[in-house]
């Protein structure tokens, strides 16, 4: 998906950033929050906040890839399990994926989906609720995988 990978300092500085951002309650400048969107039912009693719901105004940068999905990964964002807002959080991953380093070139988020410390479940990449979509947390294709990133530490 894309050939950078971030020095040791670059990644420093970024995580120092968005972390610093989530404490302070600082935004992305586009932070105003789209409409609330209802959760759709995927299957009985599971519900996924679409996209829209926090970063319906943040288009990926380049057009989706459709791939299979084989087996899943589990990150986290290792910021703080007290967030008043778990759209912050979203928000400020995207930003931290697609604008904090232009060498970093990601496209969306690299997860397809989100976990908040409620249970709530959100759609990350764009289009991950309606297809698979190639994941994208190394700065290339996760060869088959789901990424989901639960909220916290």
């Amino acid at each position: 998906m894309c050939d950078h990978e971030p020095t040791r300092r670059q990644l420093l500085v970024g995580a120092a950033v968005g972390t610093a951002a989530l404490l302070t309650g600082a935004r992305p400048a586009t932070a105003a929050y789209p409409p609330p969107v209802a959760p759709v039912e995927v299957m009985p009693g599971l519900f996924i906040h679409p996209r829209a719901h926090w970063g319906g105004d943040l288009p990926p940068k380049r057009p989706t890839v459709l791939e299979d999905s084989r087996f899943l990964l589990v990150h986290h964002t290792a910021s703080s399990n007290t967030y008043a807002d778990p759209r912050d959080v979203m928000r400020v991953t995207y930003w931290w994926h697609t604008s904090s380093d232009p060498s970093k070139g990601w496209p969306d988020v690299c997860y397809q989906f989100f976990i908040g410390r409620d249970g709530d479940v959100y759609e990350g990449r764009a289009g991950a609720l309606t297809h698979p979509v190639v994941a994208d947390a190394t700065g290339g294709n996760q060869g088959f995988a789901q990424l989901i990133c639960l909220l916290g530490d």
